[in-house]
């Protein structure tokens, strides 16, 4: 079942944080405590949200956190992700939490949703997957760690 994440569902959905790192080889680590607080704070401020799939037994098998704000250029609604992630057994269930983050950005009236992907991370097959959707390449960032 998809649906959006609730403060007690947060220690859960931390718990595909060390998969993810591991998978993606993402720089820096995760601490499941900063990631359960930081996300406390962005729902409590209103200004983004998760979405989860949870199976029949309770377990959570991915999810999709979203950052909502205004555009600083022209105050326009933007949604954005901050992580997506689906363990490998339950793959099929990432596309259906795409479609529910737009369905979600469509209700407040987000006028851009904005996607990224890993370079490491099956880039050719999300890149098609997006354009198919209707999203267009944008930019590439670029991270130098001290």
């Amino acid at each position: 079942m998809i649906r959006i994440a609730t403060n007690e569902e947060l220690d859960g959905i931390a718990q595909l944080g060390p998969k993810f790192w591991s998978e993606s080889n993402l720089p820096g680590g995760f601490k499941p405590d900063v990631f359960v607080d930081n996300w406390k704070k962005i729902i409590a401020r209103d200004q983004g949200c998760i979405i989860f799939n949870q199976d029949d037994g309770g377990g959570i098998n991915g999810a999709i956190g979203l950052l909502v704000y205004q555009d600083i250029n022209d105050g326009e609604l933007v949604m954005q992700e901050a992580f997506w992630f689906v363990s490998p057994e339950s793959r099929g269930f990432g596309i259906r939490l795409l479609k529910k983050a737009e369905e979600i950005a469509k209700m407040i009236n987000v006028k851009r949703l904005i996607m990224m992907h890993l370079h490491n991370m099956y880039a050719d097959k999300l890149a098609k997957v997006y354009q198919h959707m209707g999203f267009r390449p944008m930019e590439t960032n670029y991270i130098k760690e001290f």
